[in-house]
């Protein structure tokens, strides 16, 4: 239960950025993972029950996701 609530947290997180990404996209690679890694980074609450560094370690590995797909694309 107590890992339910950060991942629903942060999976709204992603499709709330996705959504907002895709109407100001970013030029390059650089560009994209350096603007989603802030904004991700920037939801971390105390209340996610995840340490700040775990957070931006998800962060990370999410952002990474993201720029491959969308590079792919």
């Amino acid at each position: 239960m107590q890992l339910s609530r950060p991942l629903c947290s942060l999976c709204l997180l992603m499709a709330a950025s996705l959504a907002y990404a895709q109407g100001s996209a970013p030029e390059s690679e650089e560009q994209m993972r350096a603007q989603w890694s802030k904004r991700c980074g920037d939801h971390w609450d105390a209340e996610t029950h995840m340490t700040k560094k775990d957070w931006h370690r998800v962060c990370r590995r999410v952002t990474d996701q993201r720029v491959k797909f969308r590079m792919e694309q």
